[in-house]
């Protein structure tokens, strides 16, 4: 039992704390997370219904634009990285009709794996291996995907979808 203790408490010392909401928070209030990183929006169309590129990438695009990239394209991939700006992150949401305890989630960045089926859309959350750093570390990934988008949310820029992107 001895060596059943040490490996709790080693594994407790190498987890973050956990950062809990102030007491009184409704469900449902994103926080952001004051990070080096600001919140990049990048947009991926491709397959026009109509006449017009077969494929577009766009960076920081404006809400309106997203959502005029919706009527055009058959498949918008919107990747949000930095979790900076809870508004901006919100009216994205909001275009999607994404519900706001998903939402939550996405920001509170020690989610367990988990998937979500919410009627329209689907919500994943896993761990991937950050893919700029030496040592072995984790960061929560974050992706709805329903029809016709996909959305992935996470804190820090480059993940194991950048060959996937790079391909399209």
């Amino acid at each position: 039992a001895p060596n059943a203790m040490n490996l709790t408490s080693a594994i407790r010392r190498l987890r973050p704390k956990r950062p809990r909401p102030p007491r009184g928070t409704p469900a449902g209030t994103i926080r952001g997370i004051q990070t080096p990183t600001p919140t990049n929006v990048d947009v991926l169309a491709y397959a026009p219904t109509g006449a017009g590129p077969s494929y577009l990438e766009i960076n920081n695009p404006d809400e309106a634009r997203i959502k005029e990239l919706l009527g055009q394209y058959k498949v918008v991939w919107v990747n949000i990285t930095g979790l900076t700006d809870v508004e901006r992150l919100r009216r994205i949401g909001g275009l999607f009709n994404l519900h706001a305890l998903a939402l939550e989630d996405s920001t509170n960045l020690y989610q367990r794996p988990k998937i979500e089926d919410y009627g329209h859309y689907y919500y994943i959350v896993m761990r991937m291996p950050d893919i700029h750093k030496r040592d072995t570390e984790l960061e929560q990934f974050s992706l709805f995907f329903g029809k016709g988008f996909v959305l992935s949310i996470q804190e820090h820029p480059g993940d194991c979808f950048d060959p996937i992107r790079a391909r399209i």
